[in-house]
């Protein structure tokens, strides 16, 4: 009989714990319930697996083909003006530049152990071309071609001297774009291929171990011919309203997900 009423006591007593127990959790639950807003962020995040963002050079410029240069960086807003070009008499060759730093789409405090899995799956060029960007006074279209930069110190503080004009259309090809004078006073979006993208998607891979996250493409005409007259391309080009972006569309893992903030 005693050991029956042990066992009745310890159920009770088991019972009321088990009472105090839930209501205690269901309290604390109501205390850091999350907001209506982070949730909403984190089921955006985790349903759009493909985020677009836009970088602005943070350098441009040309050689020419007696080694000559301009950059931003040490010169002031400049022109990217590629093609050949004549004036006083004297007729010159340019290749131009465009440098980006891709450090900043990576987000902050990023954890070390996801930075080789962040992905971009297309990117472009999107170069403003101004209303007298273009001009070909042997024909009616010109092809500018994107090349893969070896050097870029010694491209953006004007040392590079004639290697850099030749490093400017000696790569690997990042993609082409053929202009005409209808494209006078627009942005063109010039798609990159798929050596572009591998090679953007390494300097994600290993750019914290080598301290750098930049990113640059050499532009070139080809086909000019050997006439003192004007082939030219983004003329005109040296004011800082103009738009020299790269667009991306980025793969971030899920992991990059906020988690939710929590009501105090």
């Amino acid at each position: 009989m005693k050991n029956g009423r042990q066992i009745v006591t310890n159920f009770i007593t088991l019972f009321f714990l088990f009472i105090i127990f839930t209501f205690s959790s269901y309290a604390l639950a109501q205390t850091t319930r999350p907001t209506l807003q982070s949730l909403q962020n984190q089921i955006n995040c985790l349903t759009t697996p493909i985020v677009t963002k836009h970088l602005q050079a943070i350098d441009h410029g040309w050689y020419n083909n007696r080694g000559q240069s301009r950059a931003d960086s040490t010169h002031g807003v400049v022109a990217y003006i590629v093609g050949k070009s004549t004036f006083q008499d004297i007729t010159s060759v340019y290749r131009n530049f465009f440098v980006f730093d891709l450090r900043s789409i990576l987000p902050e405090n990023y954890p070390a152990p996801f930075s080789r899995r962040v992905e971009v799956i297309v990117a472009r060029l999107i170069p403003y071309n101004p209303a007298i960007g273009y001009k070909n006074d042997s024909g009616d279209t010109l092809t500018y071609v994107l090349n893969r930069v070896k050097n870029i110190n010694s491209l953006i503080d004007g040392t590079g001297g004639l290697p850099a004009f030749t490093d400017l259309a000696d790569g690997p090809i990042y993609g082409s774009y053929v202009a005409s004078v209808n494209n006078n006073n627009k942005a063109e979006p010039i798609h990159f291929n798929h050596t572009a993208v591998y090679d953007i998607n390494r300097i994600l891979r290993f750019g914290a171990e080598e301290d750098d996250y930049r990113f640059a493409v050499g532009g070139v005409i080809v086909g000019l011919d050997d006439s003192a007259n004007d082939q030219f391309l983004f003329g005109g080009s040296g004011e800082d309203q103009f738009i020299r972006t790269l667009e991306l569309y980025i793969k971030y893992p899920d992991a990059l997900c906020p988690e939710p903030d929590l009501l105090p």
